[in-house]
C-alpha cells in the first residue's frame, strides 16, 4: 500500500506571498519552521508549503508572520534550473487544509468578572 499524506504544524517564517497564475488561479507560498525536540537538543526544520485556489486566498488574508498552522496535505518533488544552469530539487507540502493557530500578536480581550448570581 502507498500513500502520500503529512499534517506538521509550525509557525510562520515571513508573511504568506500571494500570486495570480495565467489562468487565474490563486497561489500562495508558505514558509513553516517546525521545531523538534530529542532529549537536549532542538533543530528546527524550514519547510516551503503551497496552497491553492480559495484556501490560498483566506490564507494572504488572514495569516503573518509568527502565526501558528497546522497543515495538511502531500509531498511533492520540484525541480528547476537556477541561473547559473545548475539542477536545483526541493520537497514541498501541496497544502489541502491549513488550520490556523493561535495569534501571538492579537491581545485576548480581558473579561469582566461575573458579579450576577447564578439564576439556578
Amino acid at each position: 500500500m502507498n500513500f502520500n499524506f503529512v499534517c506538521v504544524a509550525g509557525n510562520l517564517t515571513q508573511d504568506p506571498e500571494l500570486r495570480t497564475t495565467n489562468g487565474g488561479t490563486s497561489v500562495c507560498e508558505l514558509r513553516l519552521a517546525v521545531n523538534t525536540r530529542r532529549k537536549d537538543t532542538e533543530e528546527t526544520l524550514f519547510i516551503d508549503v503551497t496552497v491553492w485556489g480559495a484556501l490560498a486566498e483566506t490564507c494572504c488574508k488572514y495569516l503573518k508572520k509568527g502565526r501558528n498552522v497546522a497543515v495538511k496535505g502531500r509531498l511533492k518533488d520540484d525541480s528547476w534550473e537556477n541561473k547559473d544552469g545548475n539542477k536545483v530539487n526541493k520537497t514541498i507540502i501541496v497544502a489541502d487544509d491549513v488550520t490556523f493557530g493561535a495569534n501571538p500578536k492579537r491581545e485576548e480581550p480581558q473579561l469582566e468578572p461575573e458579579t450576577a448570581e447564578a439564576p439556578f
